[in-house]
């Protein structure tokens, strides 16, 4: 709640990885550096929910409760290049998350953009979708993305090997791409009748 009293709604885009056995829940890192910003200049979080809606689950449209401490986060920012941020997710947010289908991105998934692949996309919730009503239902849609590897921008280096640059294709029916940060960039393959896919980034700075 920001200190003049108004309420509002604050969405961020991520996704689920498992390693080790353990679920963890990625995002950018600038994200919880601005939330930091905010909880440092007054503002009141609070009703943190993780929302499964992308895994189908039954449970008509309600989100699970979550504990957010912003100091359980691992957060890598630097001027390199480098934008990720993770926490450890406790077991009993596991099994509600499973209970409404969701599945960790395992290591086996894991890839590079350098790898041959015929397409890929962003998937995120651009915060120009989110709806707040009633102090307690929060609705946003999910959109996707085509990109295509491109040089680096005008302003941007190439900092790092694991670093590379993307255009959008087509914003569709999205006028705003911010709330996008945070979200998956996966790569699609075309394998025989089908299509195998990898996730090769985390969608962090916009130029």
């Amino acid at each position: 709640m920001p200190k003049d009293g108004t309420e509002r709604a604050l969405v961020f885009s991520g996704f689920l990885i498992e390693v080790a056995g353990f679920w963890a829940y990625v995002t950018a890192g600038h994200i919880l550096g601005e939330i930091r910003l905010a909880l440092d200049a007054g503002v009141k979080l609070h009703t943190w929910r993780l929302d499964d809606q992308t895994a189908g689950n039954n449970f008509k449209g309600v989100a699970i409760p979550f504990e957010f401490n912003i100091d359980d986060w691992l957060v890598v920012e630097n001027e390199r290049g480098l934008d990720y941020a993770a926490v450890l997710l406790d077991p009993m947010y596991c099994r509600q998350l499973q209970a409404g289908g969701a599945v960790p991105i395992g290591k086996d998934a894991w890839g590079d953009y350098t790898e041959n692949f015929d397409q890929m996309a962003l998937l995120g919730i651009p915060s120009e979708s989110v709806v707040y009503a009633d102090g307690n239902t929060i609705d946003g849609r999910v959109a996707i993305a085509p990109l295509e590897l491109c040089g680096a921008p005008e302003g941007a280096e190439q900092t790092l090997e694991n670093r590379f640059f993307a255009r959008i294709k087509d914003l569709g029916n999205i006028t705003d791409i911010r709330g996008m940060s945070g979200g998956p960039i996966f790569s699609l393959a075309k394998s025989g009748e089908g299509w195998t896919y990898k996730i090769i980034g985390v969608q962090s700075g916009w130029y």
